[in-house]
Formats: C-alpha cells, sequence, structure tokens
C-alpha cells in the first residue's frame, strides 16, 4: 500500500526537477547574447568559448540560481505565514507585511533629519483609533500560544497593516 502512495510522489519531484533543469538550461542560453544549449552544457562542463563561460559563469548562473532559493524561500514562507496564521488565505498584503516592509523602507531610504518628525506622529490618534483600542490591538499582538483565537490575532494582524500603512 505504501509504494502505491510513495510511486505518484517520487514521479511528481521528478517530474519537477526535470522541468526545474530544463527552465534552468533556458535561462542560461537566452539572453541578450544567444548561446545554444549545446554550448552551454560544454561551459558547465567546463569547456566552450571564453565570452560564453564569462556569460554564463559571472551573469547568467548566479541570477538563475539565485531565482531558484529566493523562489523557494517565498514558498516556505508562504506555507509558514498561512499554517502559523491558521489561515489558508494568509498573504503578506493581509497580515501587514508588505506595509511593515513598505514603512522600513521609507525609513531606512529618509534622511534622518525627517526621523523627528516621523516619531511625533507616533500617537494613538495618527491611526485614527481610540487609545482603548490600540491597547487592544497590543494586547492582542502579545497574546500567544493555543489560545490565541484566529479571528482575534487575524483583527490585530489588519489593524497593523492599516497603521503601518498610514505612516
Amino acid at each position: 500500500m505504501k509504494t502505491k502512495i510513495l510511486m505518484p510522489l517520487w514521479a511528481g519531484l521528478f517530474l519537477f526537477f526535470l522541468a526545474l533543469a530544463v527552465v534552468q538550461a533556458l535561462s542560461l542560453a537566452l539572453g541578450a547574447t544567444s548561446i545554444s544549449i549545446p554550448e552551454v552544457l560544454s561551459v558547465l562542463a567546463g569547456e566552450g568559448s571564453e565570452h560564453a563561460r564569462r556569460v554564463i559563469w559571472e551573469l547568467r548562473l548566479p541570477r538563475a540560481l539565485l531565482a531558484v532559493l529566493v523562489g523557494m524561500h517565498l514558498a516556505v514562507s508562504g506555507y509558514l505565514l498561512q499554517t502559523l496564521s491558521r489561515n489558508p488565505l494568509a498573504d503578506a498584503g493581509v497580515l501587514g507585511i508588505s506595509a511593515g516592509a513598505s514603512l522600513a523602507a521609507v525609513l531606512i531610504v529618509a534622511p534622518r533629519e525627517n526621523w523627528n518628525r516621523f516619531a511625533r506622529k507616533l500617537e494613538p490618534k495618527t491611526f485614527s483609533i481610540s487609545p482603548t483600542e490600540f491597547q487592544s490591538f497590543k494586547q492582542n499582538l502579545s497574546a500567544g500560544g493555543t489560545n490565541r483565537l484566529p479571528v482575534r490575532s487575524s483583527i490585530a494582524e489588519t489593524r497593523l497593516s492599516d497603521m503601518c500603512t498610514r505612516l
């Protein structure tokens, strides 16, 4: 019985890695300077022209491998985000991660002279909520463990997204 279940999994993994290899070979071959697939394979084997070796080893291969690694990490982070929030529809926009990342990018890019003006805006009235709602938000974020309700945490996450967007 177990072999019947595992065979489709192994076949699926084999097809996935085969498709990944084909796409990677195409990404190494296609570009502003077109290089044939046989020449790409010869460069990967240590042969080929100097120009093709420089293009593949210094430009295309690092970018292709980085794209695969970033994609894998995004897939794992999405899986963890949906699992930990117990929400199969959770994404970075719903949970406030995108708004928080945008806020962090603005703070990094903004000159330090403007930070004092920004710090003065960090009050509950900035977010158009009452101080009790602000305290409730902080309590929702700090409530951890298995007693945390998904609805309460989702409300807190939506509030966080809204606060970061308003800033």
